[in-house]
C-alpha cells in the first residue's frame, strides 16, 4: 500500500490513463452534447479528485471542507462548505462538483474547483428523497428514494413539505422509486415499493438496479429500463452494488444471512456475486456468480459471543477484468468488547485470484486505471497498485477496537517517578455509563486507552457525551482523585457548549487523542468494625464510605457489606476527608474524618437505633 506522497512515481502512467479516459469522455460528449458525465471521486476525465472531509480545528470546532487535487493525490487544497456536513461528493463534468450537505436532502449544490457555488440540481417541490437519491452517468436523471406528489407549492425545508401535507391529507402522495428528467423537471414513477438501499445506474444510463425492501433479509433484484420503466426482476435475491464498465454484468450483495447490520441500506452480512445483466435483459436465466467468501452472522447466548462478516460496495476496473470490493469483520463476546475488521480485496469477476489489498476500509473508492486503485478513509487519502504492492507489504490484519476516540498520557507517583501497571479505563454515555476494557500503563508510565460511546453515536452532528477517565492501582489513590478526567467526548465541539451547563474539563474529539496525565499517591486501607450500642456485631449491614471530594460520576466513594463478624474492609481510601453513614441514609452518619496516612487503619462504628446516632472510634 502507498500513500499519497509514495506514489509520485507513478504519476506518468496515471497521466497517460487519464489522457485516454479524456478521449473516451471526449467520444461520448460528442456522441451525446447534452450529457454531463458524473463519476464518483474521480474526475470522468481522470484528471482529478474530489471527497468530503470534516476536519477539527485547534478548538474543537468542526471544519466542513470538500477536499480536491490531482487524481496522483497532489496539489490537494480544502475547499470549505458553510453546512454542519456534507455527504455525496461527485463530479458533474469534469469541472463542477456536486454534493449535499445531509442526508435527505432533495438535489445537488454545485461548486467549481475554486469552491465557487455554479448553481443548482433541483428536483421538483413535491420530491422527497428520504432513503436515497443518486445521479446518472449522464447527468441527466436523478434516482430517489421516497415520496413524490406533484404539486406546485414550494417548500424551504423538509418540515415544511411534511407538515402541509400532514395538513393536506386530500393531495395524494406517492411512494417508491422514481426518475427525475433534470431538464425537463419531470418524474416518473417506476416502482410503488419501498427501496431502502442506494440503487446503482448502469454506465449508459439505460438501467436503473436496486434491491427491494427496507432493512430486511431478502431483497428481490429489480432492474429498471429508464427510458421504458420496465421492470425486470431476475430470481436471484440481493441489492445491487456496481455495473461493469461495458453495462452488461452487474455487481451484487446476496446470500445475505440475517440481515440487521446496514451500511447505506446494504446488509452487512452478504456475500459479492456478479449477475449477467446482458444475458438475463436478453431473455436468457443468469444465475449469480459469487466472488467473496461465504457471509456469516451467528451468535450463542452462553456464553454470549456473536460473529458476523460479509463483502458489500464493488467498485469495477476500467476494463472490466478485476472488482474491488469492502470486507467487513465483527465479534463480540462476553465481556461486551467489539471488534471490528475492515479490508479492501480485489477479484476476477469469475471469482479467481481473489487477495487483499488494504488492511482497513474505505468510505469512497474508485479505479484510475486498470492497476490502480485510489480510497478515502477517515478523511485520509490513499494510492494502491495492484501489481506492486502485493501481499507481502500487507502483513497480517489486526483487529481494530472500532474506538475513535483515544485518551494518552503518563502516570506518575508523588515523586515523580513513572508507575508502571496502573489500570486505566474510561466511562461513557448518559445517564448509566458504559465502562471501557481497562488498559494497564507500560515500565515508562505510559498509556494509550482506545474507546467507544457508551451509547448510540452517529457520524452526524457533535453527539456530546460523557467520557469520564479513571486510573486505578492496589495501594494508592489519584492525588485530584481523577477530576482532570472529568471529559466529554464529541465528533466536533457543540455550539452550544458554553451554555449547556456542562463543566467538562475537556472535549475529546473523534480521531483525536486527548493528552491527560496522572499523579498516584499511597491510599489508606480501612478495616470497619460495626456494632450495636450493646457492643454486639451487626452482620449485613450496608455501609457506606462518603465526602465532599469524590471521583468524576461517582456520588460515593464506596459501600459495602458487613460479615458475619460486623467487620467491613474499604481499600485504596484516598487520603481526603470522608465519613461513613449506613446504606444511603445520610442522616445515619458519622463525623467526617480526615484520613492522613497511607496506613491499614481500624474503626469500630457504634450504631445506636433507639437513639438514632452512629459513631465512630479509632482503634
Amino acid at each position: 500500500m502507498r500513500t499519497a506522497n509514495r506514489y509520485l512515481e507513478q504519476a506518468p502512467r496515471l497521466f497517460l490513463a487519464a489522457a485516454a479516459l479524456m478521449l473516451l469522455s471526449s467520444a461520448l460528449l460528442a456522441a451525446d452534447e447534452s450529457a454531463t458525465p458524473v463519476s464518483q471521486l474521480v474526475s470522468p476525465d481522470g484528471r482529478h479528485i474530489a471527497y468530503g472531509q470534516i476536519a477539527v480545528g485547534p478548538n474543537g470546532e468542526q471544519k466542513v471542507r470538500i477536499i480536491v487535487g490531482s487524481a496522483d493525490g497532489t496539489d490537494r487544497r480544502a475547499l470549505p462548505i458553510d453546512a454542519n456536513a456534507v455527504d455525496e461528493v461527485q463530479w458533474y463534468g469534469n469541472e463542477r462538483i456536486a454534493f449535499v450537505t445531509r442526508h435527505g436532502e432533495d438535489g445537488y449544490q454545485l461548486i467549481d474547483m475554486e469552491g465557487n457555488p455554479t448553481g443548482e440540481l433541483r428536483m421538483p417541490s413535491g420530491c422527497d428523497s428520504f432513503f436515497h437519491q443518486c445521479l446518472s452517468p449522464d447527468g441527466k436523471w436523478i434516482a430517489f428514494c421516497g415520496n413524490y406528489s406533484p404539486v406546485d407549492q414550494e417548500f424551504a425545508n423538509d418540515r415544511d413539505r411534511r407538515n402541509y401535507f400532514k395538513t393536506h391529507p386530500d393531495v395524494e402522495q406517492k411512494h417508491g422509486l422514481f426518475l427525475v428528467n433534470l431538464e425537463e423537471q419531470s418524474v416518473k414513477q417506476v416502482l410503488d415499493e419501498t427501496v431502502a438501499n442506494l440503487p446503482s445506474w448502469s454506465p449508459d444510463s439505460n438501467y436503473l438496479a436496486c434491491g427491494i425492501g427496507h432493512y430486511v433479509k431478502d431483497y428481490p433484484l429489480a432492474i429498471i429500463d429508464a427510458d421504458s420503466g420496465k421492470v425486470h426482476k431476475p430470481a436471484a435475491k440481493g441489492t445491487a452494488s456496481g455495473w461493469s464498465p461495458d453495462s452488461r454484468q452487474l455487481a451484487v450483495v446476496t446470500d445475505i444471512v440475517e440481515g440487521g447490520s446496514w451500511r447505506g441500506g446494504i446488509p452487512l452480512d452478504g456475500a459479492v456475486g456478479v449477475l449477467d445483466a446482458a444475458q438475463f435483459l436478453g431473455g436468457g436465466t443468469s444465475p449469480i456468480t459469487n466472488v467473496s467468501d461465504p457471509p456469516v452472522n451467528v451468535s450463542t447466548k452462553e456464553p454470549y459471543s456473536w460473529s458476523m462478516s460479509g463483502a458489500y460496495g464493488a467498485v469495477w476496473s476500467p476494463d472490466g477484468e478485476w472488482l474491488a470490493y469492502r470486507h467487513h469483520d465483527s465479534t463480540q463476546s462476553d465481556s461486551n468488547e467489539k471488534t471490528t475488521r475492515e479490508e479492501i480485496w480485489i477479484v476476477h469477476p469469475d471469482g479467481n485470484e481473489a487477495r487483499k489489498v488494504l488492511n482497513h476500509g474505505a468510505s469512497e473508492l474508485a479505479w484510475v486505471d486498470t492497476k490502480t486503485i485510489v480510497w478515502v478513509y477517515k478523511g485520509q487519502f490513499g494510492v494502491v497498485d495492484i501489481e506492486l504492492d502485493g501481499d507481502a507489504p500487507l502483513g497480517p490484519t489486526p483487529n481494530v477496537s472500532g474506538h475513535p476516540f483515544a485518551v494518552t498520557g503518563r502516570i506518575t507517583d508523588g515523586e515523580g517517578r513513572p508507575l508502571e501497571g496502573v489500570e486505566v479505563r474510561a466511562a461513557t454515555g448518559w445517564g448509566t455509563l458504559r465502562t471501557s476494557v481497562p488498559v494497564k500503563t507500560d515500565a515508562a508510565g505510559h498509556y494509550e486507552l482506545p474507546f467507544g460511546p457508551g451509547m448510540l453515536f452517529l457520524d452526524d452532528g457533535p453527539n456530546l457525551q460523557v467520557a469520564t477517565i479513571y486510573a486505578r492501582k492496589p495501594g494508592y489513590y489519584e492525588r485530584d482523585m481523577c477530576q482532570n478526567g472529568a471529559l466529554g467526548m464529541a465528533n466536533y465541539r457543540p455550539k452550544d457548549l458554553e451554555e449547556s451547563g456542562w463543566n467538562f474539563k475537556g472535549i475529546v474529539y473523534r480521531g483525536h487523542p486527548y493528552e491527560l496525565d496522572f499523579v498516584m499517591e499511597p491510599a489508606a486501607q480501612l478495616t470497619v468494625e460495626l456494632v450495636n450500642q450493646n457492643g454486639e456485631p451487626l452482620a449485613d449491614f450496608s455501609i457506606t464510605l462518603d465526602g465532599e471530594e469524590l471521583y468524576p460520576s461517582c456520588s460515593i466513594l464506596s459501600s459495602k457489606k458487613t460479615n458475619e463478624k460486623g467487620e467491613a474492609k474499604f481499600t485504596d481510601v484516598p487520603l481526603k476527608a470522608f465519613w461513613f453513614s449506613l446504606g444511603r441514609h445520610d442522616e445515619l452518619r458519622t463525623e467526617a474524618i480526615d484520613f492522613t496516612k497511607s496506613a491499614t487503619l481500624r474503626y469500630k462504628l457504634t450504631y445506636d437505633d433507639i437513639a438514632g446516632t452512629l459513631t465512630a472510634a479509632s482503634q
